[in-house]
């Protein structure tokens, strides 16, 4: 077990010491102990499995990577409204072009990337990179509602997590749709 892994595992616990200190009841009477000592264990248990177990581990890299194609075409569908100076391919940066001045020279903050055009790089853009991938991302939510596969997802985690740990399908759903979804964004 290296240092690294080390302080992984301290960190569920200084997590969870962070989450009861800004709670508003600190009283032990009222801390849930059935969900977070069964929840620690889960990840532990999750954590060991996906080490030790190669099926399990190629299963989370297949959910992963669907993931990934769910997230391209977002970006895909950003490309194209908003075209690639603003969206570009992966592995660029995005670049807005603007003509040399009368003079022949680029204006300040800019170079000159192709001949007669100066370019200013921009950083990610908020705006045009991870809204139209939210976008994307509810309207799939709601097909998948519509078609009626959330409400039986939910009927599903409510089953397991209640008897488990007491928890609702929809807290348990909402809990594992940020963990799942949000390695990739």
């Amino acid at each position: 077990m290296s240092f690294l892994n080390v302080i992984s595992f301290i960190g569920i616990f200084g997590l969870c010491a962070i989450a009861w200190l800004f709670s508003e009841n600190r009283s032990s009477k009222y801390f849930p102990w059935r969900v977070v000592i069964i929840g620690i264990l889960l990840q532990l248990v999750l954590g060991f499995l996906v080490f030790a177990e190669p099926a399990i581990r190629d299963l989370l890299q297949g959910f992963s990577s669907v993931l990934n194609v769910v997230f391209d075409a977002a970006d895909a569908g950003a490309r194209f409204i908003f075209g690639e100076n603003l969206v570009p391919l992966p592995g660029q940066e995005p670049t807005l072009l603007s003509p040399l001045t009368p003079n022949g020279v680029c204006a300040s903050g800019s170079a000159q990337v192709i001949p007669g055009f100066c370019g200013i790089q921009l950083s990610y853009v908020f705006a045009f990179r991870a809204l139209p991938a939210v976008v994307f991302f509810s309207g799939l939510m709601a097909l998948l509602h519509s078609l009626g596969i959330i409400q039986g997802l939910t009927n599903l985690c409510a089953k397991i997590f209640y008897s488990i740990m007491r928890l609702s399908g929809a807290e348990t759903l909402s809990s594992i749709a940020n963990i799942l979804s949000g390695w990739k964004r």
